[in-house]
């Protein structure tokens, strides 16, 4: 008669087995989540670092004031070649970060063509367009305009 061994596992060293991974995935799962949360963390705060700066230089080069669309109202050039009226300044801020957009992105001509939105206050799109601008920062790949 032949001596056979069973190679299998029995359902006790499975269970066993488990349990041992499912112990070590609750004891790493929290300090995994903590670990990407902190990594997080730090990247906004070197962003924020980059804006405080970045609006520090502005300020040095503007007689201390902060970063703002600067346009007065009156005739603007445009990319397109265009001159744009402002009437006033809500509407001067709305053309110089249509003018930024259309230079910075080269969506000048077109059907892509930046129009101006008038109906929108350019503050609530993002301030920080006029910083990018001034920095030549590249736009982050995520940025949508409409």
């Amino acid at each position: 008669m032949r001596n056979e061994k069973n190679c299998g596992f029995t359902l006790l060293e499975t269970a066993a087995a488990v349990l041992m991974v499912s112990l070590l995935v609750g004891v790493l799962a929290p300090a995994v989540h903590r670990a990407r949360t902190d990594a997080r963390g730090m990247g906004s705060a070197a962003n924020l670092a980059f804006i405080g700066q970045g609006a520090g230089m502005y300020g040095a080069d503007h007689n201390g004031r902060i970063f703002s669309f600067t346009w007065e109202p009156g005739f603007h050039d445009m990319p397109d070649g265009k001159k744009r009226f402002a009437i006033d300044d809500q509407d001067a801020a709305t053309w110089q970060q249509t003018e930024i957009l259309m230079r910075r992105t080269g969506r000048i001509e077109g059907e892509d063509k930046f129009q101006n939105a008038n109906t929108r206050l350019p503050h609530h799109r993002t301030l920080l367009l006029v910083l990018q601008d001034y920095l030549d920062r590249p736009f982050p790949d995520p940025m949508a305009a409409d």
